[in-house]
């Protein structure tokens, strides 16, 4: 996975590490685990990599090895990155054995060299009873909506209604195939994200990654964009907080535009499916291009002016 980190000039081999992370991901047993924690601390990571080695070492060691994830995954925040397939590995390790990262969590929080206790105290919050998903929502009653109807048939629903999901002209809602998912690459003005986001993004290079953060009212939404892969994820932390109250990705099959509206502009993210994390299609329930596995569909519209909402809906084929 190391070699494919530059292949000359700063290049990625972005296939060449994916596919490594697959062979990696179907021969490593739990013998494997001390050469797995050094791969994590070697000084060769970036915040990808270290994503990646963090879902073997959660699915085989699990609890017992939660300081030194604690440790990568506080890197990835110290170095500005929003770290939400790790989080995602971390999430399920307090879902499959909450009284054992309990526990352990504890017995860290508990020594006085212990040094990340914020990620340790957002962790033991998961290994509570209630799910992960109700809990952020419930933080956030009016920014984060669900419509259980089509939008706009309720009254006070917030948004117009964007109606049922219908292809635009020319669209289609699955492009080319590449060698790990059926998602073409994502169909987007950088344009209308700086209009309607009031902010320009960070671009990484090769223009491989779009960063917004928006701060209102005491909470930044930070919204990252991978067009190559038709990924965005999204993370809502309040100020002062590196933690995220809530984050999710979209796996976005149908483009993004922007909608007018009277009471504001909205990015109208089409023929969606919510996924974990970034990294879902390679080690989650599937590829989310593939509408006979995933076959329902939303719209998700987001909004910062007056203040920030996201909205869901439901669609119907």
């Amino acid at each position: 996975m190391f070699a494919g980190q530059d292949v000359g000039d700063g290049d990625v081999d972005v296939d060449g590490v994916l596919k490594a992370f697959e062979r990696l991901q179907s021969i490593a047993t739990k013998a494997d685990l001390p050469k797995l924690i050094a791969a994590i601390q070697s000084p060769r990571n970036n915040f990808w990599t270290r994503e990646l080695f963090a879902e073997p070492i959660c699915r085989l060691g699990g609890a017992d090895y939660l300081e030194t994830l604690l440790e990568a995954a506080q890197l990835g925040f110290d170095e500005g990155h929003d770290n939400d397939g790790f989080q995602a590995c971390l999430a399920d390790i307090a879902d499959t054995e909450p009284e054992k990262c309990r526990a352990k969590l504890e017995e860290l929080l508990a020594r006085d060299d212990f040094k990340y206790h914020e990620l340790a105290k957002w962790l033991l919050e998961f290994c509570e009873t209630d799910s992960a998903a109700s809990r952020g929502h419930s933080c956030l009653p009016t920014i984060i909506r669900f419509w259980s109807r089509p939008p706009g048939s309720a009254k006070g629903s917030g948004f117009p209604s964007v109606g049922w999901y219908k292809p635009m002209e020319n669209e289609q809602v699955l492009g080319p195939l590449n060698a790990h998912t059926h998602m073409p690459q994502l169909k987007w003005d950088e344009t209308e994200f700086i209009e309607c986001l009031e902010v320009a993004p960070e671009v990484a290079e090769h223009q491989t990654r779009h960063i917004f953060t928006v701060t209102k009212h005491g909470l930044i939404l930070t919204l990252t964009l991978w067009q190559l892969e038709s990924i965005v994820t999204f993370a809502l932390r309040r100020e002062g907080s590196a933690l995220p109250v809530t984050q999710f990705a979209l796996a976005v099959r149908g483009g993004v535009t922007l909608q007018r509206h009277q009471d504001g502009d909205c990015l109208e993210f089409r023929d969606c499916v919510v996924c974990p994390g970034r990294f879902s299609y390679i080690h989650g329930p599937g590829d989310p291009g593939d509408v006979r596995r995933f076959g329902y569909s939303l719209v998700v519209q987001v909004a910062v002016t007056p203040e920030i909402q996201i909205r869901f809906s439901e669609v119907q084929r």
